[in-house]
């Protein structure tokens, strides 16, 4: 019998998927918002689609923020962050996504 694959849905278009298919974005134990990289940081989590357009709606309609429980609003350089790692990660092809955000950027994995 094969590993079970884990299913999951992107906060923004709402496609479900392998979880390797998603960024994870988690809010720590602080409060912090952390790109996880790994998918097992501690915390409340939420998975966003590894393309622009996920990332542009996330932002706009603030599905984030809602997802992960947050007061407060995430800051713009956080999604700067994520598009920057879309292209690295699609060799220069805005498709992916990465670190965190607030008064302190950390980082997980």
């Amino acid at each position: 019998m094969g590993k079970r694959l884990i299913r999951r849905s992107c906060v923004a278009c709402k496609r479900e998927g392998d979880k390797r298919d998603f960024f994870r974005i988690a809010r720590g134990e602080d409060g912090s918002v952390i790109f996880d990289k790994t998918g097992r940081a501690k915390g409340r989590g939420a998975y966003l689609c590894r393309r622009e357009e996920c990332v542009e709606l996330a932002s706009r309609k603030k599905v984030l923020e809602v997802a992960l429980k947050l007061d407060r609003p995430i800051d713009p350089s956080f999604y700067e962050i994520l598009r920057d790692e879309l292209r690295r990660a699609e060799g220069g092809r805005a498709d992916v996504a990465q670190d965190p955000l607030g008064s302190r950027l950390r980082q997980e994995g």
